[in-house]
């Protein structure tokens, strides 16, 4: 995963790509899909803040790969009756007892 996610960021992390005309795709996401346009420009970012691969790579799990699982899985479930939601900001997640 941490691969396919990288080589993605190499392929579409420089500048001079998002100004092409089909890049209108890439910023397509919504509440349910984060865009390739958010991932990328995100990366940025944290790959110059990252101290260590360590550091990169638990953001990414966290804040990309837990996240978009979060938002699908989240949506697919009927009458929100079961769920993993995240405590506080710790990264974490905990179940919720079902709502009725």
């Amino acid at each position: 995963m941490a691969a396919m996610l990288g080589l993605i960021y190499l392929r579409f992390g420089r500048p001079a790509v998002w100004f092409r005309d089909e890049w209108a795709v890439f910023r397509m996401g919504g509440d349910l899909r984060l865009s390739v346009d958010r991932f990328v420009k995100d990366q940025r970012g944290h790959v110059a803040e990252a101290t260590t691969l360590g550091d990169y790579l638990r953001h990414l799990y966290r804040d990309t790969v837990a996240n978009q699982h979060l938002l699908i899985a989240n949506a697919k479930w009927p009458n929100n009756t079961f769920r993993f939601e995240r405590e506080g900001g710790t990264g974490s997640v905990a179940t919720t007892s079902p709502r009725r």
